[in-house]
């Protein structure tokens, strides 16, 4: 519904999750189409498939507040190969949930210890820590850092006039929506039908309580009774 705007930035909480992967694959389309025509899309999704993860063009990891990597995201399974073995994403995986398990300090077993004893969740705490702490500073110290504070020299600065008039009008909002709701309607002939002949029915019914209105104190009253009543069958009818 947001999209009738045509906003030229959008953000996006989770647009994926419920969705099975099919449905996740075609929404993932619908965004990179509309980044492609120059709209700016930001979101967060968590455990994105393999065909959700190579869609992304620019990847940002945060973990404990901290940026461990932000770049193009083709190039983030080779980055952390190259901090080490036990940062290499094997072949078959999906890199979104190797990655994911890196930075989740869950990934890190109480029961993993050389003795056989369970690791007191300080040291569990201790370890994520300190291996956030890594990853956070390789990061900063990569070839790969971007600094945010960075303008392109091609971006070019949208006077707010000009936002402005390039907003879609609302009678273009009106009847794209008008357009949308007439398209459900269409493929659920049963329940339009259903609609129309309670609507129908709730009218003859209407007129019959209600007929013969006068214009006393007696008729006011009945008059508020029929403004309720067909408020709330209207209502119940459109729900």
């Amino acid at each position: 519904m947001e999209l009738i705007t045509d906003p030229s930035l959008i953000f996006l909480d989770e647009p994926t999750t419920g969705l099975d992967s099919f449905t996740a694959a075609t929404v993932m389309d619908l965004l990179n189409g509309l980044a492609q025509s120059g709209r700016t899309i930001i979101t967060t999704i968590h455990q994105p498939n393999t065909d959700i993860f190579n869609s992304f063009d620019r990847l940002l990891m945060l973990a404990k507040g901290k940026i461990v990597f932000f770049n193009e995201a083709k190039l983030a399974v080779d980055y952390f190969a190259s901090l080490g073995e036990r940062y290499r994403c094997p072949e078959w995986n999906n890199p979104a949930d190797f990655f994911m398990d890196l930075i989740s300090i869950e990934s890190i077993d109480p029961r993993d210890s050389k003795d056989g004893r369970l690791i007191p969740v300080e040291e569990i705490h201790m370890q994520y820590n300190k291996g956030i702490a890594f990853l956070s500073e390789s990061y900063q110290l990569s070839s790969l850092r971007n600094n945010y504070a960075f303008t392109s020299n091609q971006a070019t600065s949208i006077p707010q006039l000009k936002l402005n008039l390039e907003e879609a009008s609302y009678f273009y909002q009106f009847m794209l929506v008008m357009r949308r709701n007439f398209v459900v309607y269409l493929r659920n002939p049963k329940v339009t039908v259903v609609r129309v002949v309670s609507t129908i029915g709730v009218a003859v019914l209407a007129a019959i309580m209600f007929q013969g209105l006068t214009g006393d104190f007696t008729g006011v009253r009945n008059r508020n009774g029929l403004l309720f009543f067909a408020n709330l069958c209207c209502g119940g009818i459109a729900m």
